[in-house]
C-alpha cells in the first residue's frame, strides 16, 4: 500500500508541480495549442482507508447548464462533474491507496487531465487557471 507521502514523491519526481503540500499537491500539465491543465491531488481519508482524489477545473457553473453537466457524466469513464465550493465545474475521480500500483495512479491522473482539458475547451472556450 503505498502512502500518501509516496504517492506525492513519486509524482514530483515525474510531473512538473506548481503547489505542494502535505494532504495535496497540484500538477501541471501542457498540451497542443498551448494549452495546460492543472490536476490537484489531494489526500482523503474515509471508511478507515486512505484515498487519493484527482480533481481538474473545467469552468465556472455559469458556462455549463447543471443538466448538461449531469448527460456528460453519463458518458464518463473515469470521474464525474461537479461543483466546487467556489461556484465551479470540476472533473473528480477517488481512489483508495491501499491497493494502488503505478498504473491505477497514472491511468487517472492522466485521464483527468485530457478529459478535463477537452471539457474545458468546449464549456470555457479559454484555458481557466
Amino acid at each position: 500500500m503505498p502512502s500518501f507521502a509516496e504517492i506525492r514523491a513519486y509524482a514530483k519526481a515525474n510531473y512538473t508541480t506548481l503547489e505542494d503540500g502535505e494532504e495535496a499537491l497540484t500538477l501541471e500539465f501542457k498540451f497542443a495549442g498551448d494549452r495546460s491543465q492543472r490536476v490537484r491531488l489531494v489526500h482523503h481519508e474515509a471508511f478507515d482507508k486512505d484515498w487519493i482524489e484527482f480533481r481538474s477545473v473545467v469552468c465556472e457553473k455559469s458556462e455549463l447548464a447543471a443538466e448538461e453537466a449531469l448527460r456528460a457524466n453519463d458518458g464518463m469513464t473515469i470521474g464525474a462533474l461537479a461543483l466546487d465550493g467556489e461556484g465551479r465545474y470540476v472533473l473528480s475521480y477517488r481512489a483508495a491507496l491501499d491497493t494502488m500500483d503505478e498504473d491505477e495512479f497514472e491511468l487517472p491522473l492522466l485521464a483527468v487531465a485530457h478529459t478535463a482539458d477537452k471539457l474545458e475547451a468546449k464549456y470555457a472556450k479559454k484555458d481557466v487557471r
